[in-house]
């Protein structure tokens, strides 16, 4: 006890070892995480197809622009 006066302890040789009797080596932990074949996630039952909407959003942005390019160029002639 190092408060106690009739007999503190030397620092430098600590009372409690430096070591753990049973080390354990953060850089290689006790399992290894493979991942298994199949995920345990749910299925979200959304089984449509992204190219399609994607495709079809292009499809109306390129219908929008030419909407308004036309539009510009009819207001533009009329000056």
């Amino acid at each position: 006890d190092p408060t106690d006066p009739a007999g503190p302890t030397d620092p430098t040789t600590p009372t409690d070892p430096a070591d753990p009797a049973d080390p354990t080596d953060p850089a290689k932990p006790e399992q290894q995480g493979k991942p298994s074949g199949q995920t345990e996630s749910p299925q979200t039952g959304d089984s449509s197809n992204m190219a399609l909407w994607i495709s079809l959003m292009m499809v109306s942005c390129g219908g929008l622009l030419g909407m308004l390019f036309y539009k510009r160029k009819k207001t533009a002639a009329g000056k």
